[in-house]
Order: structure tokens, then C-alpha cells, then sequence
């Protein structure tokens, strides 16, 4: 059964109340509403990217009964001080979900794996075990087939050794440089459970240390309460976006925050638009002369 986190702190999220007011819903409609969508994701939209689908699609997934065009530039708009909403527009254009890797991706990731996983093994029976077996004369197996499963037999276990060999071998400790440079940043220390989640997604994504530090310096410049899982949600971020390095998230962020402002000085100049003056025509006034010659 799929599933995704719900944090305790959505309901008095200021994104949420927001939602809400934009939309004029109560507060329970809007949080079901995004957990509708987010449900519906999982499904159609695994990797949290929307731009296939367009806003009645989006509004249908959450079962919502209103304007869809609003109901999209709600979730986009939520956001305070040019920080994304629950929807996020890309500088190339794609419409995502916001921090969805933070709270899918990985489930998303793990299902793709586990079916790949499914299809090797079949592909493995398949091969391994020839449905129509002839067998000769005297009952033995042919030459063909016994060489043939050898040949099988030899094939994984190379390919369980060779992939035994790729594995990283365990330092016991953080090795890393980011690790060293948070530490005498801050005086805290790297916990091993932090390490591994942010390690696994640097191998997953190609991500460098230096890109991992200016997650970590963001964090600390955005004062977050626990810089750690600020950073790894940025970093879970570039693995969604394709980002590696510290420059490409450093253009990728100049490119957001231009396409951001851009977005707001829109709406500024929507709201500051003179309004359509309308053409009023004068009401005839009744003529009472008539009424007066008869009597």
C-alpha cells in the first residue's frame, strides 16, 4: 500500500492558512485537498513533476469543485517572501511539487526499484529453466542445456562479486569533507544516521561536497532550526532537478528567484490595472404629459 509522510505542524503551517484564504476554503478542506493530490501523485506522477497535466487535470486529482486556473495559482502562490507554494514553477517552465522528493521521492524510488528488481528475477527464472526440456535417449539432459546453465550459474556469480566489489566499504566514522566543515562551523557534530541519509542521496544523485556544503550554508543562513535536514532537502531537491554541483544549484536558484520575480511584478501590475470603464447610458425619463392631457 503506498503511503506518504503528513507532518503534525500542516495544519498551523502558514502555507496552509494561506491556501486556504486564497481558495475561501476552511482549513480541513485545504489539507485534504493537498493530501488528495499528493495521493494522486504517487500514482500519476511519481516523480512529482505536474507539467503534463493541466490545471483541470490537477483540480480533479485533488477533488476540487472550484476554479481550476485558481486552484493552481493558489498552491503556487501560498508562499511568503517569494518562497514557493505547494506547487512550484521551474525556470525551464515544468510545474513540480514542491520538496517532493523530501516527502515521496524516496518511497517513489524504492518502487521503481523493487520492480526492477521483480523483472531481473524473472528474466533469471526464464532463463535459468527452459520450459520444454529434451532430454536424450537415455534420459540425461543435453550437452547444450547443462552448458548453458553453467554458463548461468558462472554469470551471477561473477555479477554478485562484481557488484560486492562496488560497494563502498564501511568507514565506521564521517569521512567526508562537508562533515569536517559543518563540525568546526557550527561545534556540533554529524550523527551516523544523518550522515548515511545525506551520503545516500549524495551517491544517488552525483552530488559533490561542495554542493553539500552550500546546502549546509543555506540552511545556516536561512537560520534553520536543524540545518541538517534543511540541507537534505535541498540536496533531495537537485536529485529531482538533475543538479550536481554547486554552481549548477547557484544558476538554477538565480534562474527561480528571477522567474519568481518576474511572477510577482505580473501580478502587481494585474492588481494596479486600471479598471474597464463601461459605457453608461442615460435613463429616459417617463413623459407624464399624456396622463396629464387626459385628465
Amino acid at each position: 500500500m503506498a503511503w506518504i509522510e503528513s507532518h503534525q505542524d500542516l495544519a498551523r503551517h502558514p502555507k496552509t492558512t494561506r491556501l486556504a484564504r486564497l481558495l475561501g476554503i476552511s482549513l480541513p478542506q485545504a489539507i485534504g485537498h493537498l493530501h488528495l493530490l499528493w495521493w494522486w501523485a504517487l500514482d500519476f506522477a511519481p516523480d512529482g513533476d505536474l507539467s503534463g497535466w493541466d490545471a483541470a487535470d490537477i483540480a480533479a486529482a485533488a477533488h476540487y469543485d472550484g476554479d481550476p486556473e485558481a486552484f493552481v495559482d493558489s498552491l503556487l502562490g501560498c508562499g511568503r517572501d517569494g518562497q514557493a507554494g505547494f506547487l512550484e514553477r521551474l525556470p525551464d517552465g515544468r510545474l513540480v511539487i514542491h520538496d517532493w522528493y523530501e516527502y515521496a521521492g524516496k518511497y517513489a524510488e524504492r518502487r521503481q526499484q523493487d520492480a526492477e528488481r521483480k523483472r531481473r528475477s524473472r528474466r533469471r527464472t526464464t532463463d535459468s529453466s527452459p520450459s520444454d526440456v529434451q532430454r536424450t535417449s537415455g534420459g540425461q539432459i543435453p550437452e547444450s542445456v547443462r552448458n548453458h546453465n553453467q554458463n548461468l550459474n558462472q554469470y551471477d556469480h561473477h555479477h554478485h562479486h562484481a557488484h560486492a566489489r562496488e560497494e563502498p566499504a564501511d568507514s565506521g566514522q564521517p569521512s567526508q569533507r562537508w562533515t569536517d566543515w559543518y563540525e568546526q562551523r557550527t561545534a556540533c557534530s554529524v550523527s551516523r544516521t544523518m550522515y548515511e541519509a545525506i551520503t545516500e542521496i549524495q551517491h544517488r544523485g552525483g552530488i559533490t561536497d561542495d554542493l553539500v556544503i552550500a546546502a549546509l550554508e543555506q540552511a545556516i543562513a536561512d537560520r534553520a532550526r536543524d540545518p541538517l535536514t534543511y540541507a537534505k532537502r535541498i540536496l533531495g531537491n537537485c536529485v529531482l532537478y538533475g543538479l550536481r554541483t554547486r554552481e549548477e544549484w547557484e544558476a538554477w536558484e538565480r534562474e527561480r528567484a528571477s522567474a519568481e520575480e518576474e511572477r510577482k511584478l505580473a501580478v502587481v501590475q494585474h492588481r494596479i490595472r486600471a479598471p474597464t470603464v463601461r459605457e453608461v447610458h442615460p435613463i429616459n425619463e417617463f413623459d407624464f404629459s399624456d396622463f396629464d392631457d387626459a385628465g
